[in-house]
């Protein structure tokens, strides 16, 4: 008879362990977004807004535990809004660009990739930000 109870008590066991091992898990994960936004994306944004008001572009930047966003604007007429999504280990991009014409809104998505497909959190360097922002820049400015 105690066999059973024995059986329950293990899986009940198991069970709070692996509730315990998740939340142990999704803690460290929010840890390496912020790292990552903190050091890696804030900085990529901070060298590319000081290059482009160079070039004349005001630059709004922003962050917080899981967003990074850029927005340029060129002689008050906004070019692009450009925000990096960091909820888990695969970040999303999300950038807004203006119609010329009319100046409404056109959003877009995307996430960052490589030849081998999409590219984890860990392996983003701040240069692999910068080129892609330009490369949804370029597409979108003028």
């Amino acid at each position: 008879m105690s066999d059973w109870k024995a059986e329950l008590d293990d899986f009940f066991d198991r069970q709070e362990y692996l509730k315990r091992d998740e939340a142990a898990k999704q803690a460290r994960e929010r840890q390496q977004i912020v790292v990552f936004l903190d050091e890696v994306v804030v900085p990529a944004f901070d060298d590319v807004k000081a290059y482009l008001e160079e070039r004349g572009r005001q630059i709004k930047i922003s962050a917080d535990a899981e967003k990074a966003t850029i927005a340029v604007s060129y002689q008050g007429r906004p070019e692009i809004l450009y925000r990096l999504y960091a909820k888990s280990l695969q970040p999303a991009i999300v950038y807004a660009y203006f119609d010329k014409n009319t100046g409404k809104a056109i959003k877009a998505k995307d996430v960052i990739t490589v030849a081998e497909g999409e590219v984890p959190l860990t392996d983003i360097t701040q240069e692999v930000i910068i080129q892609h922002f330009i490369r949804k820049y370029k597409s979108v400015a003028f």
